[in-house]
């Protein structure tokens, strides 16, 4: 995960994920660590037993680590690709958003829950950045759905607030 999670370092940085003191206490690698047991396990709450499980699992072999993080790579630099330098000024750049950004962006290439075999990602729809980008704006001006609002704020480590989160995103970001 630290490795991983240091490749992308440059981005954490631009799109303004982390501070400097949280990338100091590893919160990329964190994060990174929960997108792989996002693929590995589906939506889970974060809780650091978990995460520590799954080190515990998969600290001698882990077969799927090559397309874990393939695919990890696929979907940052899809982001990078359709929301890229305005992922900073977004709501976006805020930790639990961005979980689900990110997680929206795994289950429209990848399917969340899908084997781990090697398989073509999925295209995001070309009007991605454009209602990202008004969902963006809904959240700052707190005119998004209450419920959502919510989830976003708070308890969001839980999987029924991640959920109820994505779920809005999928709604809105992915359609036809």
């Amino acid at each position: 995960m630290y490795e991983i999670s240091a490749e992308q370092l440059q981005r954490w940085r631009t799109w303004r994920i982390f501070t400097e003191s949280q990338i100091s206490r590893m919160g990329e690698v964190e994060i990174t660590s929960e997108f792989a047991q996002l693929m590995i396990k589906g939506l889970v709450g974060k809780t650091q037993k978990a995460i520590d499980n799954l080190y515990q699992e998969f600290d001698d072999t882990w077969p799927e680590r090559g397309e874990v993080e393939r695919r990890f790579r696929h979907c940052m630099e899809e982001l990078e690709t359709h929301v890229g330098a305005d992922l900073p000024n977004s709501a976006f750049k805020n930790r639990s958003a961005f979980h689900a950004l990110f997680s929206v962006v795994y289950d429209a290439a990848f399917s969340t829950g899908s084997a781990l075999k090697k398989k073509k990602a999925e295209a995001l729809p070309s009007a991605f950045k454009a209602r990202l980008m008004k969902i963006s704006d809904a959240i700052t001006n707190q005119t998004a759905p209450e419920k959502f609002l919510e989830a976003l704020a708070r308890r969001t480590t839980h999987k029924d607030s991640r959920k109820t989160v994505i779920d809005y995103l999928k709604t809105h970001l992915l359609r036809a």
